[in-house]
């Protein structure tokens, strides 16, 4: 009988590297990243590491769509949830103001495929976010996950319990008067004659009916496992449906008999306290823990690969892409091995195992969904090759993070009144990661409010606390001001000339044609607001069937001006590259990308409106490159048909971005529309066809 590929592929637990395609290359403060290639099987695993004891960086959770509310209709990609969380305020630290610089994002729990279960989510076990306890963990279901903690500490987690089930953790409010009531659940839909507690993790509002009471409690601090938080009782709502949650607040929402005994303990300006106790029964000590999402197969433990234990099981020889998070003493990594295909077949839990161990000298490690979930993304690039062709949309996820400090505005003073010159979004946080609350209309008198955080800048952009006549919450400084957003985040446009004498495409730019283009300078760097020390020019031409770019980078270290990605989709802004984002307004894609490197390299995708990047996208698109003594050009042509344009743009405004990657002597990144994350298409701006 002639065995099948993947049937003999696991019988190799052996993993013998044929070479590592990168030695680590900083991609990061602490963090690093390198890609193996190995044989025996074939296969490649891309790994991104962070440095343990550096205080710039920190591991952290994510969650699709920021909530866990709305179950499986609610997935998110990787990249997806790494652009969400970038530049937000995070908890990390002993302030509230610090941002995310999301450097490394990878999958992470287990997901139902189907909204089939009982309880409105999406993930098979429990998660920490931001030292947030915000989905209790599987009652002693043969482990929880990877967990890392606020003094800098990791552990791989046990058996647990934490209300659910067992009374081993019973999780609890405490009244004023001291009376103590237990809590049924956590961020899951509300049941009759249950307290059910909700954080801000779950959503914009608690989504119950009218017919329970619902207090609003301001949380001192995040609530994290094991640790009792004060809060103080703002409002009590009575069958009323859905209470709103603010950033900083919990909701305690009530039914029936349990509504009646929480009504006659409690009234607003009391100080309660919650107590979200988890038990774990191998002794660890959850107290203090910032991220943890629920875990598959140990595959690393104490030092060795725990083959043992796997005996009789029917999943131990199954070859998949796979992804994990392994730990030694110096480094935390995530590990994703691709998988599916004749270049990497994927591995067996052994031999993820014995890779964790013997190349990256894990003592640790745990998996995580695998197959075509498995996803790697760097500084906003997928650099693994999902196994579905494109990336999937999933429930949760990991980053590594460096901890950005917090800056402050001080365009307003607390008390000041101020009449909004246009409609504005009153949020329920300091940032558009957080929901809106209310949109007011122009002219609606605000008042500034005191609060620690005025003027802190998130996504972008600075955000104050106010007062309108009916709520309370968060409005953007562009949105109090007569600037309009446009105005501040200068995405004022530029034309793009007809002719009807097209260049010819070598790279050069010296034909008399492009003295005549639409032109756009000034990039910024994709970290603030400051110039690069190098400047970058694009000019714009069109004629009835293509676009055509020309890209001048001007480059005072020419002689250090290299690339080594090569082949088409090749990973090109590793090397000196240029790149353009062209949203065109088809409703089924949201934007095209088309890169190259100095030596004319290809790369393109295109992401769709649901967020899945397109990597199998390959336009018909053309490039020329060229040297010169004190800058690199790059001549695109794009025709329209690959960009689902049918008819001439003549009239019509795009949204797009151009962006340049270099790496000669000053390592600066920049863009037209500066923004960390050059795939923002809040940063897009817009060309006008003449």
């Amino acid at each position: 009988m002639r065995k099948s590929f993947f049937a003999v592929v696991f019988l190799a637990v052996v993993l013998t590297p044929v070479l590592a395609v990168c030695q680590w290359e900083q991609v990061g403060d602490g963090i690093h990243y390198r890609q193996f290639r190995l044989e025996q099987p074939p296969n490649d695993a891309f790994v991104a590491r962070m440095q343990i004891n550096n205080p710039s960086c920190a591991i952290d959770s994510v969650l699709a769509q920021g909530r866990i509310s709305g179950g499986t209709d609610t997935l998110e990609t990787v990249r997806g949830m790494a652009r969400r969380y970038d530049d937000i305020l995070n908890e990390w630290g002993d302030s509230r103001d610090n941002r995310n610089k999301v450097v490394v994002a990878m999958n992470g729990d287990y997901y139902w495929t189907k909204f089939s279960h009982p309880e409105p989510f999406k993930t098979h076990s429990g998660q920490i976010q931001s030292g947030w306890f915000c989905r209790r963990f599987g009652e002693y279901a043969g482990g929880s996950g990877f967990v890392f903690k606020r003094d800098r500490s990791w552990f791989i987690g046990g058996d647990v319990s934490n209300g659910e089930k067992y009374k081993d953790a019973v999780q609890t409010v405490t009244f004023a008067d001291g009376s103590v009531m237990k809590l049924d659940r956590l961020n899951v839909a509300r049941g009759n004659n249950e307290v059910v507690l909700y954080t801000p993790q779950y959503g914009d509002s608690t989504e119950t009916s009218s017919d329970g009471i619902e207090v609003l409690v301001q949380a001192k601090r995040p609530l994290g496992a094991n640790e009792r938080v004060p809060g103080v009782v703002q409002t009590i709502r009575r069958n009323a449906p859905g209470m709103k949650i603010p950033f900083d607040c919990v909701v305690l929402s009530t039914h029936g008999s349990a509504a009646d005994s929480v009504a006659a303990r409690i009234r607003p300006g009391d100080e309660i306290s919650l107590n979200l106790s988890l038990k774990d029964a191998s002794g660890r000590d959850w107290t203090g823990a910032y991220a943890s999402i629920g875990g598959h197969v140990t595959v690393v433990k104490d030092g060795r690969v725990p083959v043992d234990k796997w005996e009789g099981k029917d999943w131990k020889d199954h070859v998949h892409p796979r992804s994990c998070v392994a730990c030694n003493d110096e480094y935390i990594f995530f590990v994703v091995v691709d998988g599916r295909s004749e270049r990497s077949h994927g591995m067996t839990f052994e031999q993820l195992g014995n890779f964790c161990k013997d190349m990256l000298g894990a003592t640790w490690a745990i998996s995580q969904d695998g197959g075509g979930s498995s996803t790697l993304v760097v500084n906003d690039k997928v650099l693994n090759v999902p196994s579905d062709g494109r990336e999937r949309s999933v429930a949760n996820g990991y980053v590594m993070v460096n901890v950005q400090p917090g800056a402050y505005s001080r365009a307003f003073s607390s008390g000041q009144s101020i009449s909004l010159p246009a409609e504005a979004m009153l949020r329920l946080g300091p940032g558009t990661n957080y929901g809106v609350n209310a949109n007011l209309d122009e002219g609606t008198a605000v008042e500034i409010r005191n609060h620690p955080l005025n003027g802190v800048l998130a996504k972008g952009t600075h955000w104050w606390n106010v007062q309108s006549p009916m709520l309370e919450g968060w409005i953007s400084e562009e949105q109090l001001s007569q600037k309009t957003s446009q105005e501040s985040h200068s995405t004022f446009g530029t034309t793009v000339k007809f002719t009807d004498s097209p260049p010819v495409l070598d790279g050069l730019l010296n034909e008399p044609v492009w003295q005549n283009a639409g032109r756009i300078s000034g990039f910024l760097l994709a970290e603030g607001s400051l110039k690069p020390e190098d400047d970058t020019e694009v000019l714009l031409l069109y004629d009835e069937q293509a676009l055509y770019l020309g890209f001048i980078a001007k480059e005072s270290n020419i002689a250090k001006v290299q690339a080594e990605q090569s082949g088409r989709d090749a990973f090109v802004w590793r090397d000196e590259a240029v790149e353009a984002f062209l949203d065109v307004g088809d409703a089924s894609t949201a934007y095209f990308q088309v890169a190259t490197n100095i030596k004319g390299s290809m790369f393109d995708l295109l992401e769709d409106r649901a967020g899945n990047l397109r990597f199998e996208w390959n336009g018909n698109w053309e490039v020329r490159t060229s040297l010169q003594q004190a800058s690199w050009t790059a001549e695109f042509r794009i025709p329209f048909s690959e960009l689902g344009v049918t008819e001439s743009p003549k009239g019509t405004v795009w949204k797009v971005n151009f962006t340049r990657c270099d790496y000669a002597g000053t390592q600066q990144n920049s863009a037209w529309g500066a923004t960390v994350n050059f795939h923002n298409q809040e940063a897009f701006k817009e060309i006008h066809f003449e």
